[in-house]
């Protein structure tokens, strides 16, 4: 740490690439951070596969972000191919510790089949888990699997729910909310 506090930032990664391979926790998180975000100022770019090489590390540790993580990365083809196997896996063991966005990415795992046997009722399980604990977008995603089944009761609550946050939504986020508020008014007779 002290090259870092003196500015000598590559002296720094090269003594936290050390620690890191003798198994130092602190500084395998430390460059699994770095290598994610990178460091502009020091035209460090992001290094995905550098970066998920250390997260698995800490994954292996029962890291529960570090497990989130690398679901991401697995699911998205960051600095490796796809993998929704993969995925599933440490999505599933970061959602039993009760990661909130490992609890959403399981249920959209199940939901589409990705990576494990497609199974709605646990999806919609997983999903729910994390919607009580507050997480809007599992909440939207909510609604949209009660519309899709139909349980318009239950979506018309989640989209209720939703509507308090609306203002939490990015673009894409507010377009999604207006999409299923238009649909359930057509099937409930609703005034929002």
């Amino acid at each position: 740490m002290k090259y870092w506090e003196k500015g000598e930032y590559w002296e720094a990664r090269d003594h936290f690439e050390k620690a890191a391979k003798l198994g130092s926790y602190e500084a395998q998180k430390y460059l699994a951070d770095l290598y994610n975000k990178g460091v502009e100022e020091l035209n460090i770019k992001p290094n995905y596969t550098k970066a998920l090489r250390w997260l698995e590390k800490l994954a292996e540790l029962g890291d529960e972000e570090a497990q989130y993580e690398c679901a991401y990365y697995y699911y998205c083809g960051l600095g490796t191919s796809k993998n929704f196997e993969r995925a599933f896996d440490y999505a599933l063991q970061s959602a039993e510790a009760g990661n909130n966005d490992a609890l959403r990415l399981t249920g959209v795992l199940y939901l589409k089949g990705n990576g494990v046997e497609k199974n709605e009722e646990k999806a919609i399980e997983y999903i729910r888990r994390a919607a009580i604990q507050d997480d809007l977008y599992a909440q939207m995603l909510l609604c949209d699997c009660y519309l899709c089944y139909p349980k318009y009761d239950e979506a018309l609550k989640y989209l209720r729910i939703v509507e308090v946050k609306k203002s939490e939504l990015n673009e894409e986020g507010i377009k999604e909310f207006e999409r299923m508020k238009q649909e359930l008014s057509k099937v409930k007779n609703i005034d929002f």
